[in-house]
């Protein structure tokens, strides 16, 4: 039995009266559709079909474009706030039960290992995922981790593409100051994203994106690497997020 997904605007967006929020939408929409076809890999969702009309017409609006994937049945980022809610905190630290709802470390970071493997396989094709975080990492039926949700993605032959974004908490220095992505934007996003992975912690305790930007920035800030016992780990999660793009693995 095999199950899928239909992705296709949102009911807000297609009736939203800013045109540019609707066609930067559609846009998105119609270029992950573009690289999704080109890509085949065991950590990258799949693509099955592209289509237009019907399914009560996906919302509607010139035939109701939409894309058929595989189902995804969990995403990190809500494994992870469940995972949260089952360790105790400690002095603003969170440590972990013997609770067997929470994997141990090594699982984790085997998570972490098929999500690089999935962001290698892009980088090799010049593609810039421009977006990693929890929230798009999933896991399907048969628990395959899959990198999925590829509007920001682009595919830069150059290695660099303009453009401020990502999502804050994830956003690496130059994204923010100098409004660009690269290959060591995403490095840097996955730095997070495993220290997040790895602590069960969120990233920053500010909500504000100006806040954000004004800690990593001007601040320098970076999660807490005490939390983190394993040193090789620690070690690589610095690297990901060292301030100068180029020097990061």
């Amino acid at each position: 039995e095999k199950y899928y997904a239909c992705k296709c605007l949102s009911n807000a967006t297609i009736q939203s009266k800013n045109h540019n929020h609707f066609a930067n939408a559609a846009a998105d929409l119609v270029g992950e559709a573009f690289l999704l076809s080109k890509l085949s890999h065991p950590n990258i969702i799949r693509l099955y079909g592209v289509t237009e009309g019907q399914v009560d017409q996906a919302f509607q609006k010139t035939g109701g474009f939409f894309l058929i994937m595989e189902a995804l049945t969990s995403v990190l980022d809500d494994m992870i706030q469940v995972w949260r809610k089952d360790s105790v905190s400690s002095m603003g630290d969170f440590l972990l039960k013997s609770n067997e709802s929470v994997p141990d470390i090594d699982e984790r970071l085997t998570i972490a290992i098929e999500v690089a493997k999935g962001m290698q396989y892009l980088h090799s094709n010049r593609i810039i995922f421009r977006d990693l975080k929890p929230h798009n990492v999933g896991i399907d039926r048969e628990g395959q981790v899959r990198l999925f949700d590829f509007g920001l993605a682009r595919e830069c032959p150059s290695g660099v593409c303009n453009g401020k974004a990502g999502s804050f908490r994830y956003m690496a220095p130059e994204t923010f100051n100098n409004k660009f992505c690269c290959f060591g934007s995403d490095v840097y996003a996955f730095g997070i994203t495993l220290w997040e992975l790895v602590s069960l912690v969120r990233p920053t305790k500010w909500n504000c994106p100006e806040d954000i930007e004004q800690a990593v920035c001007e601040q320098g800030y970076r999660p807490d690497l005490n939390c983190i016992e394993d040193p090789t780990v620690s070690h690589l999660m610095e690297s990901c997020w060292n301030e100068d793009y180029q020097q990061r693995p």
